[in-house]
């Protein structure tokens, strides 16, 4: 089933949604192509790390992975993504019909001081000079 997102309003919801919750949301349709997103300026850490094309791409297929994931269960799917941070995908239903994903993420579930050390890794990893 091909369905037309009206991004304008899609924007405009997501944007209220994180205004409340605080928390990064984005629309990935059926394909598996992000449609939208908010916050449009991403939280520090992930931008240093989109900042690089290896981080960006590494971004990119664990979006994608999850949301292929999700795909597969036909139910909500919250991993792990490569810089250590959770993410949830859920999938958008008609019937049986997948449409599209929506994703909640970079929720760290450990205390600052436990993050620390992965946190610098990845940016060592990367050839990131952050100060976390």
């Amino acid at each position: 089933m091909l369905i037309n997102f009206d991004i304008k309003k899609l924007d405009n919801l997501l944007y209220d949604f994180y205004s409340i919750t605080g928390i990064t949301v984005s629309v990935w349709d059926s394909q598996i192509n992000q449609l939208s997103f908010q916050p449009k300026e991403m939280r520090s850490f992930c931008r240093a790390i989109r900042s690089t094309p290896k981080g960006a791409q590494l971004c990119l297929e664990s979006d994608r992975a999850l949301c292929k994931e999700c795909g597969k269960t036909g139910k909500a799917v919250s991993r792990y993504c490569h810089a250590g941070l959770i993410d949830t995908a859920v999938p958008i239903k008609f019937k049986d019909t997948i449409l599209g994903y929506m994703m909640f993420g970079q929720i760290a579930d450990k205390p600052s001081k436990d993050v620390r050390p992965f946190l610098e890794k990845v940016s060592k990893q990367l050839n990131l000079d952050c100060d976390y």
